[in-house]
């Protein structure tokens, strides 16, 4: 809503998966957020050991609740304007 153009976020967003593809690379999947999906998605693969589940699921629930704080101090310091 901060952000008027289309492009900008879809360009983070881009950039943030491929640094996230380097952070699984560098065995720091479990900590940066776009790396998440790499691990949910070899969810399903027998070699991926039991640990990496409990920390995928920790670091979700960490990064949920920071979102959820940042995102209530956001609303209650500025009211959202559209237009």
């Amino acid at each position: 809503m901060r952000i008027r153009s289309f492009a900008v976020p879809v360009g983070m967003a881009v950039c943030l998966s491929i640094a996230g593809l380097g952070c699984h690379i560098l065995g720091f999947s479990s900590m940066f957020p776009y790396s998440q999906i790499i691990l949910g998605l070899s969810s399903q693969d027998e070699t991926l050991p039991v640990d990496s589940m409990v920390s995928l699921v920790l670091m979700v629930i960490v990064y949920i609740v920071l979102f959820i704080l940042l995102a209530a101090h956001r609303l209650k310091k500025a009211d959202v304007v559209a237009g």
